[in-house]
């Protein structure tokens, strides 16, 4: 069992975002659903969804099951998923549903402070915020 749930201590910065938690079996963490839209000169010319996931409570075969598991929602265009643990390099896979019409799902792994990937620096910039914050008040009580 992998247990980064101290992650929960940087509350400040999950709300900020609109994360809210979440849970599947044995993996919990934070997801939020974003709208993208896409304007033109004459106005909306397209809009997709994407779910970002941070999962820092898991098992071992979490991560596979999830990525095996995971399916087409309608109007749905990205699922990423992402499992923080206490070391390791970044690593990532993805699959999309129906040559991609029909959307994509990334499974990445990524330490608190580690490198990077660049399409994940929205979420890595936010784990590692919540992991510094959670570091520096852990012995504090939340009222």
């Amino acid at each position: 069992m992998i247990d980064m749930s101290y992650l929960t201590g940087g509350k400040i910065y999950w709300d900020d975002w609109r994360f809210v938690p979440w849970q599947s079996g044995s993996a919990s963490g934070v997801y939020r659903r974003v709208d993208f839209i896409k304007a033109g000169l004459l106005g909306e010319v397209g809009r997709y969804k994407a779910d970002d996931y941070i999962v820092w409570k898991y098992e071992d075969g979490d991560l596979e099951c999830l990525f095996k598991n995971a399916r087409h929602q309608k109007g749905l265009m990205l699922q990423r998923y992402i499992f923080v643990r206490p070391e390791g390099d970044t690593t990532s896979k993805s699959k999309s549903f129906r040559l991609g019409f029909s959307g994509f799902v990334e499974v990445y792994q990524y330490t608190p402070l580690g490198d990077s990937l660049k399409r994940l620096t929205d979420l890595t910039q936010l784990i590692d915020a919540a992991h510094k914050y959670a570091l520096a008040h852990q012995g504090e009580l939340s009222v």
